[in-house]
């Protein structure tokens, strides 16, 4: 090889390894402790070879997947992803800074907002409540699919609430009692910071999944 094709190769190699890492942080760190060393010792016999990496070891994806079907296989059930993995933390962060403002504003122990305020702020939170619920306990074979649809319904009910809030407010319009009762009394301004910190939260935890996951469940019943 040349230097600049041994250059390139090196930088192919560097890349091949960051994505491997990323996609093993869905496995115990004992199997992907094991998968790590096992590919680097593949990728030394793999220099001569003039396909990339990703071809002649297989793509990374596929290796955590194979990892997966093994740790399940050894287990006796499927896995959920860890809470290692960074878009599982996000959502436990989202569940730990909203479940106790959800238990705080159902017994009713705040008392810096009167009582008529503390239901509608408790309403805020149930959607964000039961919508989180089912991504911590997804496994990993139907994570991404669950995480996604809930997500989806809570970005769907924040646009609807916040442009409710929006058009009544603007146009000075009565508020409808008790219907819409969640957004109105508390004001888009309260809406936004009470719901604005988690959706970053939960579609940051969906963009930074790894793709093993994200295609967990169809290239499983492809196989």
């Amino acid at each position: 090889m040349t230097p600049t094709s041994l250059h390139d190769r090196a930088a192919e190699q560097r890349d091949y390894l960051k994505v491997l890492n990323a996609e093993l942080a869905v496995l115990p760190p004992a199997l992907r402790e094991d998968i790590f060393r096992d590919v680097n010792e593949h990728l030394e016999d793999a220099q001569d070879d003039p396909r990339p990496f990703s071809e002649s070891i297989g793509a990374p994806s596929d290796i955590a997947r194979s990892g997966l079907e093994q740790s399940d296989l050894t287990a006796g059930k499927v896995a959920r992803p860890p809470a290692s993995l960074l878009s599982k933390r996000l959502q436990l962060i989202t569940a730990a800074i909203y479940t106790p403002l959800t238990i705080v504003a159902l017994l009713g122990l705040t008392q810096i907002v009167p009582v008529g305020f503390r239901f509608s702020i408790l309403l805020q939170f149930i959607p964000l409540f039961v919508l989180i619920i089912p991504q911590l306990f997804a496994r990993w074979t139907s994570w991404w699919l669950i995480s996604l649809f809930c997500t989806a319904l809570y970005v769907s009910y924040f646009i609807a609430a916040f442009s409710l809030v929006t058009v009544f407010f603007a146009a000075g319009w009565p508020i409808p009692f008790p219907a819409f009762v969640i957004p109105f009394l508390i004001g888009w301004q309260t809406l936004l910071v009470i719901h604005a910190p988690a959706l970053a939260l939960l579609v940051t935890a969906l963009v930074r999944a790894p793709a093993v996951l994200r295609a967990g469940r169809a290239k499983t019943t492809r196989d």
